[in-house]
């Protein structure tokens, strides 16, 4: 039998708070495929920066003052954080932005897809051809 996707509960929600970095627009849904062990999806809308395309002749110093001076934009819109990547590789940027106060949300190495949601087969043909 076809089981129906749920709210989840206030309980259920506080469970996953400490791993699942909340925002203000958070819903947590879930699914009882197997009783007493729920499965969670936690969607959220987030603010993200990324791509940051930065110059080659950007130093270090202009980099900060870019992020600072963005940062204070958005906090004129009203946004509290926002989310963005680093390369794993990149040890020294990682560093930096760890100490400008951002908190490594991933604690392992991922891979970052996106899943484009349509009704219309033909909306994301390249323009360049017929249809």
């Amino acid at each position: 039998m076809l089981k129906h996707i749920r709210l989840a509960t206030k309980e259920e929600v506080e469970a996953l708070r400490k791993t699942s970095n909340y925002t203000a627009a958070t819903t947590v849904f879930a699914m009882d495929q197997n009783e007493g062990d729920p499965d969670f999806a936690v969607v959220k809308s987030v603010i993200e920066v990324d791509p940051v395309y930065y110059g080659k002749r950007t130093s270090d110093k202009q980099k900060v003052s870019f992020i600072y001076l963005l940062e204070e934009r958005l906090m004129g819109l009203g946004i509290t954080q926002y989310f963005f990547n680093v390369d794993e590789a990149d040890e020294k940027y990682r560093a930096a932005v760890i100490g400008w106060g951002a908190e490594e949300v991933s604690k392992t190495p991922e891979r970052r897809y996106q899943k484009v949601l349509t009704v219309f087969p033909n909306e994301h043909k390249d323009s360049n051809t017929d249809n």
